[in-house]
């Protein structure tokens, strides 16, 4: 929790890929994964800023997806459009502060304040 320097909460507005060379993705069966150079991005609304504590993060957000990740554009929109969730990230580009694990349900909120104020 303390490597996480933003922490939002957001909603996924929409499921973005691009190629290797930053090229948008349209191809809703491309894949991603090892040996691949598809990228995943989430797109998010920010709704509440736990950390910063001062904010400073704009509306909407890009997250970048790890790349190993078995994955489809179709299925990843599938799965994450619509939803909410707490994100645990990097202020470096957004970047996920962990692989997996960086995505909390807004029940474990109370936890993660806790682990916030902890030491």
């Amino acid at each position: 929790m303390a490597e996480a320097e933003e922490i939002v909460v957001a909603k996924v507005l929409g499921v973005e890929m691009v190629d290797g060379a930053g090229r948008p993705v349209t191809d809703v069966k491309a894949l991603t994964g090892p040996g691949l150079g598809n990228q995943i991005h989430l797109v998010l609304q920010v709704n509440e800023v736990l950390r910063p504590q001062k904010g400073g993060l704009r509306g909407t957000l890009r997250v970048p997806l790890w790349t190993m990740w078995h994955d489809s554009l179709a299925a990843a929109r599938d799965r994450e459009t619509g939803r909410e969730w707490i994100f645990l990230l990097k202020r470096d580009g957004h970047q996920p502060v962990y692989p997996v694990d960086f995505q909390w349900p807004l029940q474990e909120r109370g936890r993660i304040q806790a682990l916030m104020a902890s030491p």
